[in-house]
């Protein structure tokens, strides 16, 4: 069975099972509503009756019948909308697939023109690497996995996240069970910033004797007076007095309260994402010390992670239910406020250097499931060597962002300092998309990621390229004058980096004219090949081609063309050499530009 029909397979089986729990759902809806309303008829009717005990009974009983509903109701809806996402997941993997990636998480915010390469090779974006990669649900996550596209790893991070990639891969039901976890509670503006800002603050609730007192007191009285209001006919005045002095206690402090509920209700669904894929990390069948050195630190005899994370996500569902108007009636009689806020300062107490670990940690899996998912989805996709020499050897490598059917595959190899490959070629003839190709594949290989290929040797390097150079009106910079700096940008990180740069420079100095553009692009090839990096020049300027007679660090190769009748066709094919074919004069005829 190829991946394909196992996702369509598992996608229908998915999507055939939240059918039946959305019909039990609608059954539960329907049951939760008569005996809401029971309750309700039979309460009012025993309190006009003035039988307190027998009115008491009632809104006990309805209710305990009310949350055991509730409850169940949850577990089933949650049981819906789990296969749902289960089944969206498979059908997502398969679009991945096939090249359907338009309508994922761009990662529009991590877009940067000034990065080194990320706005040239597509890492973000329509149609991009972190469209086909990501497959996180937290805000955490999505974060960590722009910075692994944005910063290449150190080779035993690259080691390690390799190794961990390959032991997930085939757990297919496990990777897609944590992802799908994460889904019920995805929240693009989640993050924990706010809660983890509230972890560095001061008690002001905790070990306050006069508080911890009044949050006691005031809730008995009020109760008892109530209580007697229907029993013997106290004066319901008893009960107004009591409930006005919480109300006053409550209101001194309201201003701290709501910051404190602002504060961390904003990470509710962060929190309760984390909960659910840490319990997912509990029975990961991991294979990789790595991951099992990870999960080892969280789960162990003296800490309870699981409990902890519980009573975090029960506490902030508290104070966010806080904006229910009853529940100001409730605060005023019960003190539920105080009682909140001590319970929250004890939590923090004890788990005030946890919580920063946990996103972290949590993070760090859904950037690992990302790959292996990758990895396992992918037939064509394989894990690269990484090499601590100047030798960059790929085979039948093709860009992963263009669909299998239609992808051409090059095989590329080139070894020692200095190396610059200079790439001619007639116009579309695949020169840009090749440059691409080899750099987006050295992206995903120094992250600890699969790359599209057979084979791949990857070196240690830093990634520069110069590829969609713009000219920026605002600045009063032309597009020529902004292909300097950026040339000037990886001249002097020649300079600073101390790791091998492996560049990727298109079309360079393409706006001034001919002379100039020839005169300083020899110069430009020159002092590059005398540098311990490599990498890769395309231009239309065949003469360059000439450089190679005196330096065996200069290597040609092309692209082409052949014009048939009144068509032009490209094979896409990598060739040693340079360029001996031509087609801009057919390709302005075909447009009316001129006519032979």
């Amino acid at each position: 069975m190829t991946n394909k029909e196992l996702f369509e397979t598992r996608s229908l089986q998915f999507l055939s099972a939240s059918e039946v729990f959305a019909r039990q759902s609608n059954k539960y809806a329907s049951v939760r509503t008569i005996v809401f309303l029971a309750g309700l008829v039979v309460s009012i009717y025993f309190a006009n009756e003035r039988e307190a005990g027998s009115m008491y009974l009632s809104i006990i009983i309805s209710f305990t019948l009310l949350v055991f509903l509730v409850s169940r109701h949850n577990k089933i809806k949650y049981n819906r909308n789990h296969n749902r996402f289960l089944a969206t997941i498979n059908s997502e993997e398969n679009n991945r697939i096939a090249g359907n990636i338009h309508s994922f998480d761009q990662g529009l915010e991590f877009v940067d023109d000034d990065h080194p390469y990320t706005s040239d090779l597509d890492v973000f974006g329509r149609s991009s690497l972190f469209q086909l990669i990501n497959r996180t649900g937290t805000q955490a996550g999505r974060q960590l996995l722009a910075k692994w596209l944005q910063d290449k790893a150190d080779p035993g991070q690259i080691d390690d996240r390799q190794k961990a990639m390959e032991s997930l891969a085939d757990q297919i039901e496990w990777r897609q069970q944590f992802q799908a976890s994460a889904l019920h509670f995805k929240d693009e503006s989640a993050n924990t910033d706010d809660l983890e800002e509230w972890m560095k603050g001061d008690n002001s609730f905790l070990g306050k004797r006069f508080l911890l007192g009044l949050s006691f007191v005031l809730p008995i009285c009020s109760i008892i007076s109530l209580w007697m209001f229907f029993d013997v006919g106290l004066s319901f005045y008893w009960f107004l007095a009591v409930s006005v002095i919480g109300g006053l206690m409550i209101s001194q402090k309201l201003k701290l309260i709501n910051h404190t509920a602002e504060q961390m209700t904003s990470s509710l669904n962060t929190i309760r994402a984390i909960r659910a894929l840490l319990e997912k990390i509990k029975i990961a069948p991991v294979e990789s010390t790595y991951l099992e050195d990870i999960k080892n630190q969280l789960f162990n005899e003296e800490y309870n992670i699981l409990k902890e994370t519980k009573n975090l996500q029960l506490l902030l569902q508290f104070f966010d239910a806080r904006s229910n108007g009853i529940y100001y009636l409730i605060n005023i009689v019960l003190m539920v406020d105080f009682h909140l806020m001590r319970a929250a300062e004890k939590w923090r107490y004890k788990n005030k250097s946890n919580l920063t670990n946990w996103v972290k940690t949590v993070a760090e899996f859904e950037c690992i499931n990302s790959l292996a998912g990758s990895l396992h989805s992918h037939e064509d996709f394989v894990v690269p060597k990484i090499t601590n020499d100047n030798q960059m050897q790929f085979i039948s490598v093709g860009h992963p962002l263009i669909n299998s059917a239609e992808r051409i595959c090059n095989d590329f190899n080139v070894e020692g300092k200095g190396k610059v490959t200079i790439i001619t070629g007639s116009n579309m003839s695949g020169k840009s998309t090749f440059l691409r190709t080899l750099g987006v594949n050295a992206v995903m290989a120094l992250m600890g990621g699969p790359v599209c290929a057979k084979s791949a040797l990857v070196p240690f390097v830093s990634i520069f390229s110069g590829m969609r150079i713009k000219d920026n009106l605002e600045e009063h910079i032309s597009s020529f004058y902004a292909e300097l700096k950026r040339i000037s940008q990886l001249l002097a990180l020649l300079k600073s980096n101390e790791v091998p740069i492996f560049y990727l420079l298109d079309e360079i100095l393409k706006g001034t004219n001919s002379k100039d553009r020839h005169l300083g692009s020899e110069a430009l090839i020159t002092q590059l090949a005398q540098t311990n990096s490599f990498g890769i020049i395309s231009t239309h300027d065949l003469s360059l081609g000439n450089l190679s007679t005196n330096s065996h660090q200069i290597i040609n190769q092309n692209f082409s063309s052949s014009i048939e009748g009144n068509e032009i066709l490209f094979d896409y094919k990598l060739k040693q050499g340079v360029c001996n074919s031509f087609n801009a004069s057919k390709l302005m005829e075909k447009m009316g530009i001129f006519k032979s």
